[in-house]
């Protein structure tokens, strides 16, 4: 005879069947999709500066401030013998205040204005340039403009790598909390004022940019079963290796 289950227990048991097909991940994936097809239809009818306007202000109030200053170069090298084919721009832009963002900008050797991608990452230009290296120099082959930023909390200006509930990471996010902003807006602010210091280079195509962020992981597999497992053992649920069946 199965053992009757506690109060906690019962508790799991109504949590866990959140779990149930389809699972989070998937539920969240449909609920962002349809947010997204929402705003898009919404905003269709209005010219684009109406839509930056509305989409400014809806992001305002998600997440604090978002408006940026103007954009300060505070140091800036470049070496054209480093890597072939290739201006290394080593920069540090003043995006606010205290605030200073590191920079590569890898340019091809042409004459003509071209055009860049800004590559963002949590780890940063370092990491980005290691992982993706084939891609940015297909690219710059390409004579297109790589832009490395490490934009508020990534790369060279994080608080170590910890991403847990103790690192400086989560301290710093709580405390911007606490006076109505969030690290997302932040950044948001730096990655803007790179993007309007870039649009004022006369080297750069400023009509033609686009923005690449990557998380270094690998795609999950076409067969990924997205709904976790459970079990019923003696009246209670259990989670065959639960985290083996969550998406990276």
């Amino acid at each position: 005879m199965a053992a009757p289950m506690r109060s906690g227990e019962r508790v799991m048991l109504i949590t866990l069947a959140c779990f149930a097909a389809p699972g989070i991940p998937y539920m969240v994936s449909k609920l962002g999709a349809s947010r997204a097809a929402s705003t898009r239809q919404r905003l269709r009818t209005q010219s684009i500066e109406s839509q930056r306007t509305t989409l400014r202000r809806e992001l305002s109030e998600l997440l604090g401030p978002v408006e940026y200053g103007p954009p300060r170069l505070l140091a800036s090298t470049a070496d054209a013998h480093f890597v072939p084919l290739t201006i290394v721009h080593r920069l540090l832009l003043g995006t606010e205040e205290g605030i200073s963002v590191p920079m590569l900008l890898l340019s091809p050797t042409i004459n003509s204005p071209s055009p860049v991608v800004i590559a963002v990452s949590q780890a940063g230009k370092e990491t980005f340039l290691a992982e993706r290296s084939e891609t940015i120099a297909r690219l710059i082959q390409a004579g297109i403009t790589v832009c490395l930023p490490d934009v508020r909390g990534t790369g060279e200006t994080r608080e170590g790598t910890s991403r847990g509930r103790t690192s400086g990471d989560v301290n710093h996010s709580v405390n911007m909390q606490m006076f109505g902003e969030t690290i997302v807006g932040q950044r948001l602010r730096d990655l803007r004022s790179v993007l309007r210091y870039l649009r004022d280079r006369d080297d750069l195509d400023a009509t033609t940019v686009a923005l690449w962020g990557d998380s270094f992981v690998a795609p999950n597999p076409a067969d990924t079963d997205f709904n976790v497992r459970m079990t019923r053992l003696a009246g209670r649920v259990s989670l065959n290796h639960w985290a083996d069946y969550l998406p990276c």
